[in-house]
């Protein structure tokens, strides 16, 4: 007997496919694909500001400087070389970002914009936000060059920059009296990402971490880096004693605290109070400057023992360590690069750092 047919199994329409979870609402700001604009702009705001980008300036100048500019320009190493340069700037402006929060400036003058969109804590959290932004893109272009060696230095120079900012908020009067403590401190906040970034620079093109390329790098970027904080301090201590002297109304006078929480932190002071055999500045400095007259004998003081130029001659000691570390180097442009932004460091006012759009508004300031 002939059997019968199988009865066909009937054929099941296609499953719609799933729908994909929504992880934020059509009003979110923060969707893929775009960013919070208060975030970009509180962090764009600080690559705008009294200064060039320097940093990634010098990054990039070592990484030529260290081949005489042969490499190829289209070549892998100077690519990431460049990605270096970037994730520098980026690192170094989170910091800044993050300093205005921890000396709570929420002045026009010195806050950011989170500052004055928001004030007070608000705008600190924004702040910090904004930095952590910054940071965590520098993380994403730092994975990007996929060097194990790279990634682990870059990755310490950023536990320093934490170190020397717990260093200096936790100083206590005889810290900040001391410039052993403020060159270890500006070592590690400032000046090691610089120097650990020109080390990089080296890396990536082939050589050691040991190499004597590695080594001068290393040794110019530290010196370079330390040489610009005792300028820039420099800088802020003379704007701080000018306003004072000329009662400028925005600046205001200096009072006892602001002589306690930063002129005394300044290599000026410091420096002269290291040879005040009186012992004067160092007891007002202890007393907080809490007796009638302190400040102004403070700050005369300070003139008399020549502070500021104590402190040039400490900043052009590390520009000749760093010259003698660029002279390793062969001769090139780019290694003559390096000397120019050396004298842009201990320039009066480190004028050569100043962007020209801050320089054009501060003249206008003064014309009104």
């Amino acid at each position: 007997p002939t059997l019968p047919s199988p009865t066909p199994t009937p054929t099941l329409p296609p499953s719609p496919p799933s729908p994909t979870p929504t992880l934020s609402s059509s009003s979110d700001k923060t969707k893929e694909g775009s960013t919070n604009p208060m975030l970009k702009q509180a962090a764009r705001e600080f690559f705008e500001r009294r200064e060039r980008a320097w940093r990634p300036g010098v990054v990039l100048l070592m990484a030529r400087a260290l081949d005489a500019g042969i490499t190829d320009e289209d070549g892998e190493a100077l690519m990431k070389q460049r990605m270096l340069a970037e994730i520098v700037e980026m690192m170094s402006t989170a910091q800044v970002i993050h300093d205005d929060v921890l000396e709570d400036l929420e002045a026009s003058e010195n806050g950011n914009v989170a500052h004055r969109s928001y004030g007070g804590p608000l705008g600190n959290k924004v702040s910090l936000l904004a930095g952590d932004f910054l940071l965590a893109r520098a993380s994403v272009e730092l994975a990007k060059l996929t060097n194990v060696a790279v990634v682990e230095i870059m990755g310490v120079s950023l536990e320093n920059m934490c170190r020397g900012e717990i260093m200096q908020a936790q100083a206590r009067v005889e810290d900040k009296l001391n410039t052993t403590y403020y060159t270890e401190t500006v070592s590690l906040k400032t000046a090691s990402l610089l120097a650990e970034a020109c080390k990089c620079t080296a890396l990536l093109r082939g050589d050691g971490r040991s190499s004597p390329n590695a080594d001068a790098a290393f040794e110019f970027g530290i010196n370079l880096g330390i040489a610009y904080q005792i300028s820039a301090d420099i800088v802020s201590f003379n704007g701080l004693v000018k306003a004072h002297l000329d009662g400028d109304e925005e600046g205001g006078a200096l009072t006892p605290e602001t002589m306690s929480l930063l002129v005394t932190a300044l290599p000026p002071f410091a420096l002269a109070a290291e040879l005040d055999k009186t012992g004067e500045l160092s007891e007002m400095a202890h007393r907080s400057f809490s007796e009638a007259g302190d400040v102004a004998a403070a700050i005369a003081a300070v003139e008399a023992a020549g502070g500021v130029a104590l402190a040039t001659e400490m900043a052009e000691g590390h520009i000749t360590r760093a010259r003698t570390a660029a002279a390793m180097l062969p001769d090139s442009v780019f290694k003559e690069g390096l000397h120019v932004m050396a004298d842009y460091i201990v320039e009066e006012d480190q004028k050569g750092l100043q962007r020209a759009e801050w320089m054009d508004l501060q003249q206008k300031k003064a014309a009104l």
